[in-house]
């Protein structure tokens, strides 16, 4: 990682893919069944849009009232292209046989042995289901998760049936629609062919600039209709939320999602005027073939406060063409080439390729401090699956294969299901905040935030760190675990959290802070149910040296982590802890935050080199750093301990103590280097050594006072030991 440092400078803005789409009762409805055509032909209503690949399970064996009989057939109807809510889509029946003397007709997805009904019909006996569980193969009880008269319908026994189509029962709102559907008094049944069903049924609602209009006035924000059609000026932090099946803005029209807000377009959008996505708000749609047509397009992203011009921000667009020229007017913009892991100048008419991470410096036409807005605009959204190829080495060095990605959506992503989707990225996300100027040289940065689903790090003393939601315009790093793609999908998008709005999940864990001449750096160590006390891709994140004066981690399996989840908080853990640093003097640790069964946990920290423990609890501990560089074998963190050793092993293979006023060392192993502090911290001697034993002069010491010794040795072992005469 240490050729990208320089300019990972993070933008704080702020389940699988899809193979089809999963339907609930009431998503369809049966509108005609032919049981005296041959081969017998049904129709149904789509009341929700489905992808293609969607499949439904129609099958005339009856419900048990446990389990689906199967003495009769089923047959699978498969969505060859998406479907919009309102289409009328007929069947030809491949394998079932309709009784004419009485049926049913259930629609499920999932199993035979364990179906989710959708929708359900019967005709056998006078608008009833049967209650008997009889073996009857024309019987039926209403199918489980269903309701007579709500999602399912009971009609008389005829050979054929057909929904009417007066106008009165085909307008309005898709749940009045279905209400009518499920009415048995507005069918139409003979024992002789049955006209086929061939009218389309309406849903529409219009905003014509005071009101919505339509046949059945809504009467709240979850009220669906086929199509939502927006053919005045509409702002929803005014005019009120909505989400639509599908959105078609008329000429000249503005839509205006408000900032915070968000709405939900099931299908496609038809935008001949223009719709406006402000600072954290959101648009998300579901069906990844969605099409979006015209050009009116603006997703609106506001910076963090910079404190110079020349600090970078990461930046990805939502929309399907863009430039860095829609960011802001800089003096210098970045791409980032993965297969080289080498940055490439660019410029502001660059184009953004979507999925991808970009970076530039501030706008230089303002002073700063100061945050500037980047206006997206001019071409459609991004929708659906969004691959990007990953840049790969296979040389078995993890600082080869960094890849700068971006949220290529106009609403946040989950990061938890995008690692869980990319198992050929490391379950780590890597995003950098700008905490010292870029005048203090070489855009050295204290920290690297890290995300995974253990939780996430901050970047300074009360500071929010990431939640999981990866805003829109975002950009991120990470690692390649192997050459392919890394794939964002509708799937990972999350209605609204298009700012740091944190979800509440509480879990076993705790956040330490290391603090030192102002710099800070974080660790996370959490408990959960699916980690291991290994490591784990999902749940371990990597502490990278970002060139920061310190780096604050734990330990495990001799690499230092960032983030460490282990296995379910077992009621007492050792973890060993580490900090690098490129700066001496005071330090200190104290806890951030704690949550779940760590609240009502003893938590002490064991300085070895010290000989010293400390509960955190009660305060801060602080301590003294004399020499720059890297300590692993100095702290370690209990949590409920019954007892803590506090003699090293190490001491046992050293003598070290004071006579005459000169210090005694003697070691069996070669000392490197020898500091002598007083109680305050005071150096009093520091000396180079290359022995096994020596005898130091203490000319400064003074009797009966308390002085610490520490030995470091030529294979790096810190012993330290308090003396006194």
């Amino acid at each position: 990682m240490k050729k990208i440092i320089l300019f990972f400078v993070g933008i704080a803005l702020s389940s699988s893919i899809y193979s089809q789409t999963t339907l609930s009762a009431g998503d369809i409805a049966i509108l005609q069944y032919n049981a005296d055509y041959s081969p017998h032909v049904i129709k149904f209503l789509a009341l929700k849009s489905m992808e293609t690949g969607t499949t439904i399970n129609f099958t005339d064996n009856g419900w048990t009232g446990s389990a689906l009989k199967t003495n009769e057939d089923t047959d699978t109807w498969t969505a060859t292209s998406n479907i919009k809510a309102g289409d009328v889509i007929e069947f030809t029946l491949a394998t079932i046989t309709l009784g004419t003397g009485g049926d049913q007709l259930l629609a499920y997805q999932g199993t035979a042995g364990s179906p989710t009904f959708i929708f359900a019909l019967n005709n056998e006996g006078a608008n009833v289901w049967q209650t008997s569980g009889s073996p009857n193969n024309r019987e039926s009880n209403l199918p489980a998760g269903l309701t007579n008269g709500v999602n399912a319908v009971a009609l008389t026994e005829k050979d054929n049936y057909r929904f009417k189509t007066a106008a009165a029962n085909r307008k309005g709102k898709i749940s009045l629609i279905l209400n009518s559907i499920c009415d048995y008094t507005k069918w139409n049944g003979h024992n002789s062919n049955e006209k086929i069903f061939n009218q389309n049924i309406v849903s529409q609602i219009k905003w014509t600039g005071s009101a919505w209009t339509s046949d059945d006035s809504p009467t709240g924000t979850t009220d669906q209709y086929f199509l939502t059609n927006i053919r005045a000026d509409y702002t929803t932090g005014t005019d009120g939320l909505f989400n639509a099946n599908e959105l078609k803005i008329r000429s000249g029209r503005d839509l205006t999602i408000s900032s915070g807000e968000s709405i939900t377009i099931q299908n496609s959008i038809t935008n001949d005027g223009s719709i406006i996505v402000e600072d954290n708000a959101s648009l998300v749609q579901v069906l990844k073939d969605g099409p979006n047509t015209g050009t009116g397009y603006t997703v609106i992203r506001e910076s963090t406060s910079q404190d110079e011009e020349g600090n970078y921000t990461y930046w990805s667009s939502p929309l399907t063409n863009s430039t860095l020229a829609e960011v802001t007017t800089a003096e210098k913009y970045y791409s980032f080439t993965a297969a080289t892991q080498t940055w490439a100048i660019a410029s502001s008419s660059t184009s953004m390729i979507p999925g991808i991470g970009y970076i530039n410096t501030g706008d230089n036409s303002i002073s700063y401090p100061n945050t500037y807005t980047s206006n997206f605009t001019g071409s459609p959204f991004n929708n659906g699956d969004i691959s990007v190829s990953l840049g790969f080495t296979a040389d078995a060095d993890p600082d080869t294969d960094w890849n700068l990605l971006g949220n290529p959506y106009p609403s946040a992503i989950d990061a938890d299901t995008f690692i869980a989707d990319n198992p050929n990225i490391g379950g780590t996300l890597y995003f950098w905040t700008h905490n010292t100027l870029d005048s203090a040289g070489d855009n050295t940065q204290d920290d690297y935030v890290l995300w995974n689903g253990t939780g996430g790090t901050g970047s300074c003393t009360g500071c929010i760190p990431p939640d999981g939601n990866i805003a829109s315009g975002q950009g991120f790093f990470a690692q390649a675990l192997a050459s392919g793609n890394a794939t964002f999908t509708n799937s990972m998008r999350v209605s609204g959290n298009n700012s740091l709005f944190y979800r509440a999940k509480q879990k076993d864990r705790i956040w330490l802070n290391l603090i030192a001449e102002n710099s800070f750096s974080q660790t996370l160590i959490g408990f959960l149910n699916n980690a291991t006390d290994g490591v784990d891709r999902i749940y371990d994140g990597i502490r990278l040296n970002g060139g920061g004066k310190i780096n604050f981690y734990s330990v495990l399996e001799g690499k230092n982590y960032g983030i460490q989840g282990k296995s379910s908080f077992k009621g007492k853990e050792i973890i060993p802890l580490g900090f690098n640093s490129t700066i001496t003097g005071e330090f200190q640790i104290d806890i951030e935050k704690i949550e779940g069964q760590l609240k009502n946990a003893n938590i002490v920290l064991f300085d070895k080199t010290l000989n010293k423990k400390h509960h955190l609890k009660k305060s801060a501990y602080t301590f003294l750093v004399d020499v720059a560089g890297t300590f692993n074998n100095r702290f370690v963190l209990y949590i409920n301990p019954s007892k803590i050793e506090l003699t090293d092993e190490n001491e046992k293979r050293i003598k070290i103590f004071l006579k005459r006023k000169n210090l005694h060392i003697r070691s069996k192993k070669l000392i490197k280097r020898v500091v002598v502090l007083d109680i305050y911290g005071n150096q009093l001697l520091h000396k180079k050594v290359n022995d096994t034993s020596l005898i130091l002069p203490l000319t400064k010491r003074k009797l009966n006072a308390l002085y610490i010794i520490k030995v470091i040795l030529k294979n790096g072992t810190v012993i330290t030991k308090k003396v006194i005469e």
